[in-house]
Protein backbone atom coordinates (compact mmCIF):
# COMPACT_ATOMS: atom_id res chain seq x y z
CA UNK A 1 0.00 0.00 0.00
CA UNK A 2 1.36 3.52 -0.77
CA UNK A 3 2.66 5.89 1.95
CA UNK A 4 0.11 8.29 2.80
CA UNK A 5 -2.69 5.43 3.22
CA UNK A 6 -0.22 4.09 5.84
CA UNK A 7 -0.01 7.10 7.50
CA UNK A 8 -3.77 7.47 7.73
CA UNK A 9 -4.20 4.33 8.59
CA UNK A 10 -2.55 4.97 11.66
CA UNK A 11 -4.06 8.21 12.35
CA UNK A 12 -7.50 6.31 12.27
CA UNK A 13 -6.76 4.03 14.55
CA UNK A 14 -5.64 6.75 17.01
CA UNK A 15 -9.09 8.05 16.25
CA UNK A 16 -10.01 5.08 17.97
CA UNK A 17 -7.51 5.03 20.68
CA UNK A 18 -9.41 8.34 22.01
CA UNK A 19 -12.65 5.95 22.76
CA UNK A 20 -10.90 2.50 23.84
CA UNK A 21 -9.02 1.69 27.29
CA UNK A 22 -5.44 1.93 25.67
CA UNK A 23 -4.30 4.55 27.97
CA UNK A 24 -5.47 7.11 30.22
CA UNK A 25 -6.12 10.26 28.65
CA UNK A 26 -3.59 13.19 28.84
CA UNK A 27 -6.68 15.66 31.09
CA UNK A 28 -7.29 13.07 33.26
CA UNK A 29 -3.43 11.80 34.01
CA UNK A 30 -3.13 15.44 35.02
CA UNK A 31 -6.11 16.47 35.91
CA UNK A 32 -9.60 14.62 37.79
CA UNK A 33 -12.24 14.03 35.54
CA UNK A 34 -14.71 17.05 37.19
CA UNK A 35 -12.36 19.70 36.33
CA UNK A 36 -11.98 19.74 32.70
CA UNK A 37 -13.91 19.79 29.89
CA UNK A 38 -14.90 15.95 28.32
CA UNK A 39 -13.38 16.84 24.92
CA UNK A 40 -10.04 17.55 26.79
CA UNK A 41 -10.62 14.28 28.43
CA UNK A 42 -10.39 12.61 25.62
CA UNK A 43 -7.23 13.98 24.23
CA UNK A 44 -4.79 11.22 23.67
CA UNK A 45 -1.40 11.11 26.21
CA UNK A 46 1.61 13.24 24.75
CA UNK A 47 2.96 11.31 21.70
CA UNK A 48 0.91 8.42 21.19
CA UNK A 49 -0.87 10.34 17.89
CA UNK A 50 2.97 9.94 16.76
CA UNK A 51 3.28 6.56 18.05
CA UNK A 52 0.36 5.42 15.93
CA UNK A 53 0.85 7.63 12.99
CA UNK A 54 4.74 6.95 12.59
CA UNK A 55 4.41 3.17 13.87
CA UNK A 56 1.74 2.64 10.51
CA UNK A 57 5.03 3.22 8.18
CA UNK A 58 7.58 1.82 10.40
CA UNK A 59 8.01 -1.06 8.66
CA UNK A 60 8.79 0.44 5.93
CA UNK A 61 12.06 1.32 6.80
CA UNK A 62 13.77 -1.35 5.24
CA UNK A 63 13.78 0.90 2.47
CA UNK A 64 17.57 1.35 3.63
CA UNK A 65 18.36 -1.59 1.51
CA UNK A 66 17.50 -0.61 -1.57
CA UNK A 67 20.88 1.38 -2.28
CA UNK A 68 23.16 -2.24 -1.85
CA UNK A 69 20.30 -4.13 -4.07
CA UNK A 70 17.26 -4.20 -4.61
CA UNK A 71 16.98 -8.57 -4.55
CA UNK A 72 18.27 -7.73 -0.66
CA UNK A 73 15.37 -5.29 -0.27
CA UNK A 74 12.51 -7.68 -1.83
CA UNK A 75 13.68 -10.59 0.27
CA UNK A 76 13.49 -8.75 3.30
CA UNK A 77 10.76 -6.66 3.07
CA UNK A 78 8.63 -10.36 3.09
CA UNK A 79 10.17 -10.86 6.35
CA UNK A 80 12.28 -8.55 8.74
CA UNK A 81 10.45 -5.55 9.73
CA UNK A 82 7.22 -6.99 7.83
CA UNK A 83 7.60 -10.14 10.36
CA UNK A 84 5.43 -10.18 13.38
CA UNK A 85 8.72 -10.16 15.51
CA UNK A 86 9.48 -7.25 13.08
CA UNK A 87 7.06 -4.84 14.14
CA UNK A 88 7.31 -5.95 17.68
CA UNK A 89 11.17 -4.52 16.90
CA UNK A 90 9.88 -1.52 15.07
CA UNK A 91 7.45 -0.32 17.77
CA UNK A 92 10.20 -0.73 20.30
CA UNK A 93 12.54 1.18 18.50
CA UNK A 94 9.89 4.42 17.98
CA UNK A 95 8.43 3.88 21.31
CA UNK A 96 12.42 4.31 22.70
CA UNK A 97 12.87 7.63 20.74
CA UNK A 98 9.33 9.42 21.49
CA UNK A 99 9.93 8.49 25.10
CA UNK A 100 12.94 10.82 24.98
CA UNK A 101 10.99 13.49 24.37
CA UNK A 102 7.03 13.16 25.96
CA UNK A 103 6.64 12.14 29.78
CA UNK A 104 3.93 9.26 28.35
CA UNK A 105 4.83 5.73 29.72
CA UNK A 106 7.17 3.56 27.11
CA UNK A 107 4.03 0.56 27.41
CA UNK A 108 1.63 2.87 26.41
CA UNK A 109 4.17 4.78 23.52
CA UNK A 110 4.96 0.97 22.29
CA UNK A 111 1.13 -0.21 21.86
CA UNK A 112 0.36 2.51 19.36
CA UNK A 113 3.44 2.12 17.80
CA UNK A 114 2.52 -1.51 17.67
CA UNK A 115 -0.48 -1.19 16.45
CA UNK A 116 0.22 1.18 13.94
CA UNK A 117 2.97 -1.22 12.78
CA UNK A 118 0.28 -3.83 12.67
CA UNK A 119 -1.89 -1.95 10.56
CA UNK A 120 1.11 -1.95 8.13
CA UNK A 121 0.89 -5.72 7.40
CA UNK A 122 -2.75 -5.69 7.35
CA UNK A 123 -2.62 -3.36 4.53
CA UNK A 124 -0.04 -4.98 2.87
CA UNK A 125 -1.81 -8.14 3.21
CA UNK A 126 -4.74 -7.04 0.98
CA UNK A 127 -2.99 -5.08 -1.45
CA UNK A 128 -0.98 -7.78 -2.88
CA UNK A 129 1.99 -8.25 -1.09
CA UNK A 130 3.51 -11.52 0.20
CA UNK A 131 4.77 -11.54 3.53
CA UNK A 132 6.19 -14.55 6.08
CA UNK A 133 4.46 -13.63 8.90
CA UNK A 134 5.71 -15.76 11.08
CA UNK A 135 9.45 -15.74 10.55
CA UNK A 136 11.85 -16.88 11.33
CA UNK A 137 9.81 -19.64 13.27
CA UNK A 138 8.03 -20.39 9.45
CA UNK A 139 9.10 -19.54 5.65
CA UNK A 140 5.26 -19.68 4.92
CA UNK A 141 4.07 -16.55 3.31
CA UNK A 142 0.80 -15.30 3.46
CA UNK A 143 -0.90 -12.70 1.27
CA UNK A 144 -4.50 -12.29 -0.41
CA UNK A 145 -3.89 -9.60 -3.09
CA UNK A 146 -8.09 -8.25 -2.97
CA UNK A 147 -6.76 -4.97 -4.45
CA UNK A 148 -3.80 -3.80 -5.96
CA UNK A 149 -0.77 -1.70 -4.59
CA UNK A 150 -2.28 2.01 -3.81
CA UNK A 151 -6.11 1.06 -5.05
CA UNK A 152 -8.23 3.50 -4.81
CA UNK A 153 -10.13 1.21 -3.33
CA UNK A 154 -9.06 1.42 0.13
CA UNK A 155 -7.12 4.83 -0.43
CA UNK A 156 -10.31 6.66 -1.08
CA UNK A 157 -12.21 5.96 2.46
CA UNK A 158 -9.03 6.72 4.15
CA UNK A 159 -8.29 10.09 2.35
CA UNK A 160 -11.91 11.04 3.24
CA UNK A 161 -11.56 10.39 6.91
CA UNK A 162 -8.63 12.16 6.47
CA UNK A 163 -10.24 15.06 5.30
CA UNK A 164 -13.04 14.79 7.78
CA UNK A 165 -11.02 15.61 10.43
CA UNK A 166 -9.62 18.48 9.36
CA UNK A 167 -12.84 20.08 8.30
CA UNK A 168 -15.07 18.41 11.07
CA UNK A 169 -13.07 17.21 13.39
CA UNK A 170 -16.18 16.63 15.94
CA UNK A 171 -17.13 14.22 13.63
CA UNK A 172 -14.04 12.06 13.38
CA UNK A 173 -14.55 9.02 15.05
CA UNK A 174 -18.43 8.70 13.03
CA UNK A 175 -15.47 8.96 10.08
CA UNK A 176 -13.48 6.72 11.51
CA UNK A 177 -16.38 4.35 11.64
CA UNK A 178 -17.39 4.64 8.31
CA UNK A 179 -14.21 4.18 6.54
CA UNK A 180 -13.42 1.17 8.23
CA UNK A 181 -16.79 -0.20 7.55
CA UNK A 182 -16.41 1.35 3.25
CA UNK A 183 -12.78 -1.00 3.69
CA UNK A 184 -14.87 -4.33 5.18
CA UNK A 185 -17.47 -3.89 2.63
CA UNK A 186 -14.85 -3.46 -0.36
CA UNK A 187 -12.87 -6.02 1.05
CA UNK A 188 -15.90 -9.03 0.78
CA UNK A 189 -17.34 -7.60 -2.69
CA UNK A 190 -13.51 -8.26 -3.87
CA UNK A 191 -13.89 -12.14 -2.25
CA UNK A 192 -16.86 -12.82 -4.18
CA UNK A 193 -15.49 -11.13 -7.47
CA UNK A 194 -12.22 -13.26 -6.80
CA UNK A 195 -14.25 -16.80 -6.57
CA UNK A 196 -16.64 -15.45 -9.63
CA UNK A 197 -13.33 -14.90 -11.47
CA UNK A 198 -11.73 -17.96 -10.56
CA UNK A 199 -14.51 -20.00 -11.35
CA UNK A 200 -14.79 -18.31 -14.74
CA UNK A 201 -11.59 -19.56 -15.49
CA UNK A 202 -11.57 -22.87 -14.55
CA UNK A 203 -14.82 -23.03 -16.97
CA UNK A 204 -12.69 -21.40 -19.91
CA UNK A 205 -9.47 -23.62 -19.32
CA UNK A 206 -11.93 -26.83 -19.21
CA UNK A 207 -13.48 -25.46 -22.61
CA UNK A 208 -9.85 -25.35 -24.13
CA UNK A 209 -9.94 -29.02 -22.95
CA UNK A 210 -6.63 -28.06 -20.32
CA UNK A 211 -6.71 -29.21 -16.97
CA UNK A 212 -4.76 -26.74 -15.31
CA UNK A 213 -4.90 -24.49 -12.20
CA UNK A 214 -3.87 -20.90 -11.22
CA UNK A 215 -0.85 -20.43 -10.19
CA UNK A 216 -1.72 -16.32 -8.81
CA UNK A 217 -4.45 -14.35 -8.73
CA UNK A 218 -4.13 -10.95 -8.77
CA UNK A 219 -6.62 -7.82 -8.76
CA UNK A 220 -6.27 -5.08 -11.22
CA UNK A 221 -6.05 -1.38 -9.93
CA UNK A 222 -9.15 0.02 -9.13
CA UNK A 223 -12.04 -2.68 -10.06
CA UNK A 224 -14.19 -4.74 -8.43
CA UNK A 225 -14.27 -7.19 -11.18
CA UNK A 226 -10.87 -7.29 -13.05
CA UNK A 227 -8.33 -9.93 -12.05
CA UNK A 228 -5.25 -10.96 -13.46
CA UNK A 229 -4.83 -14.75 -13.16
CA UNK A 230 -1.41 -16.60 -14.09
CA UNK A 231 -0.85 -20.18 -15.07
CA UNK A 232 1.59 -22.58 -16.42
CA UNK A 233 0.16 -23.93 -19.59
CA UNK A 234 2.70 -26.96 -21.37
CA UNK A 235 5.07 -24.52 -23.15
CA UNK A 236 4.30 -21.32 -22.04
CA UNK A 237 3.50 -18.87 -18.68
CA UNK A 238 0.74 -16.85 -19.43
CA UNK A 239 -1.38 -14.19 -18.37
CA UNK A 240 -5.04 -14.21 -18.36
CA UNK A 241 -7.36 -10.93 -17.90
CA UNK A 242 -10.55 -11.96 -16.02
CA UNK A 243 -13.95 -10.06 -15.84
CA UNK A 244 -15.52 -11.92 -12.77
CA UNK A 245 -18.87 -9.85 -13.85
CA UNK A 246 -18.80 -10.57 -17.74
CA UNK A 247 -17.46 -13.95 -16.90
CA UNK A 248 -14.57 -13.25 -19.68
CA UNK A 249 -11.52 -15.06 -19.89
CA UNK A 250 -8.95 -13.10 -22.39
CA UNK A 251 -5.22 -14.33 -22.66
CA UNK A 252 -2.79 -10.94 -22.10
CA UNK A 253 0.78 -12.04 -22.49
CA UNK A 254 2.52 -15.78 -22.87
CA UNK A 255 5.74 -16.23 -22.00
CA UNK A 256 7.41 -19.26 -23.91
CA UNK A 257 9.13 -22.09 -21.16
CA UNK A 258 12.31 -22.59 -23.30
CA UNK A 259 15.32 -25.17 -21.95
CA UNK A 260 18.18 -24.04 -19.52
CA UNK A 261 21.54 -23.42 -21.35
CA UNK A 262 24.68 -23.62 -19.47
CA UNK A 263 25.24 -19.92 -18.97
CA UNK A 264 21.55 -20.00 -17.53
CA UNK A 265 22.71 -22.59 -15.17
CA UNK A 266 25.44 -21.18 -14.37
CA UNK A 267 23.69 -18.22 -13.39
CA UNK A 268 21.33 -19.52 -10.61
CA UNK A 269 24.87 -19.30 -8.24
CA UNK A 270 24.87 -15.65 -8.57
CA UNK A 271 23.35 -14.12 -5.54
CA UNK A 272 20.42 -11.61 -7.81
CA UNK A 273 18.84 -14.98 -8.98
CA UNK A 274 19.19 -16.94 -5.62
CA UNK A 275 17.31 -14.50 -3.82
CA UNK A 276 14.82 -13.62 -6.95
CA UNK A 277 14.16 -17.63 -6.92
CA UNK A 278 13.58 -18.02 -3.31
CA UNK A 279 11.08 -14.79 -3.93
CA UNK A 280 9.22 -16.02 -6.97
CA UNK A 281 8.22 -19.17 -8.74
CA UNK A 282 6.73 -18.32 -11.67
CA UNK A 283 10.11 -17.33 -13.51
CA UNK A 284 11.54 -17.62 -16.78
CA UNK A 285 15.09 -16.33 -18.18
CA UNK A 286 16.26 -14.31 -21.48
CA UNK A 287 19.87 -13.86 -23.03
CA UNK A 288 21.73 -11.48 -24.55
CA UNK A 289 25.05 -10.86 -26.12
CA UNK A 290 26.44 -7.77 -25.05
CA UNK A 291 30.04 -6.04 -25.84
CA UNK A 292 31.55 -7.36 -22.86
CA UNK A 293 29.72 -11.01 -22.97
CA UNK A 294 26.42 -12.36 -22.80
CA UNK A 295 23.90 -10.82 -20.10
CA UNK A 296 21.70 -13.28 -18.68
CA UNK A 297 18.25 -12.18 -16.86
CA UNK A 298 15.39 -13.65 -14.75
CA UNK A 299 12.07 -12.11 -14.09
CA UNK A 300 8.39 -13.18 -13.47
CA UNK A 301 5.38 -12.61 -15.37
CA UNK A 302 3.52 -10.68 -12.59
CA UNK A 303 6.56 -7.70 -13.49
CA UNK A 304 5.15 -8.11 -17.07
CA UNK A 305 3.17 -6.91 -19.49
CA UNK A 306 2.88 -7.86 -23.05
CA UNK A 307 6.39 -6.52 -24.34
CA UNK A 308 8.27 -5.28 -20.95
CA UNK A 309 9.14 -6.57 -18.15
CA UNK A 310 9.52 -3.89 -14.71
CA UNK A 311 12.15 -6.03 -12.71
CA UNK A 312 15.30 -8.44 -13.53
CA UNK A 313 17.75 -9.87 -12.16
CA UNK A 314 21.00 -11.82 -13.21
CA UNK A 315 24.56 -11.63 -14.34
CA UNK A 316 26.80 -11.00 -17.26
CA UNK A 317 29.01 -13.36 -18.41
CA UNK A 318 32.68 -13.64 -20.18
CA UNK A 319 32.96 -15.50 -23.24
CA UNK A 320 34.65 -18.53 -20.97
CA UNK A 321 31.49 -18.31 -18.94
CA UNK A 322 32.95 -16.25 -16.00
CA UNK A 323 30.52 -13.80 -14.29
CA UNK A 324 31.78 -10.55 -14.74
CA UNK A 325 28.94 -8.86 -12.99
CA UNK A 326 25.61 -9.16 -11.16
CA UNK A 327 22.95 -7.10 -12.34
CA UNK A 328 19.43 -5.85 -11.34
CA UNK A 329 17.45 -3.83 -13.13
CA UNK A 330 14.45 -1.81 -11.74
CA UNK A 331 12.74 -0.16 -14.80
CA UNK A 332 15.45 1.37 -16.50
CA UNK A 333 17.61 1.94 -13.72
CA UNK A 334 20.47 -0.77 -13.38
CA UNK A 335 22.13 -1.82 -10.45
CA UNK A 336 25.26 -3.88 -10.64
CA UNK A 337 27.66 -5.56 -7.83
CA UNK A 338 30.46 -7.60 -8.04
CA UNK A 339 29.61 -11.63 -8.33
Amino acid sequence: MDVVSHLIAGRLLAQFAKRLPLAPSAASSTSTAASVPSSSARALPAGLMTAFVLGAIAPDIDVVLMPSGWDWYLLWHQRGTHALIGTMACALLLAGLLRLRHRTTFAVLFRGAWLGALSHVALDLVSGSQIQLGWPATPMRMGTALTAMGDPLIAVPLALFFLTTLAWPRRATVAAVIALGSIAGVLALKEVSRVRALDAYRTAAFARGERVEPADVEARWASFTQWWIYDRGDTALRTWRVDAWRRSVKLEASRERTPETPLVRASRTLSTVRHFRDLYDLEFFKETPTASGTEVLWSDVRFCDRTTCALWFGGVFDGAGRPIEEVILVGTWRQTRAP
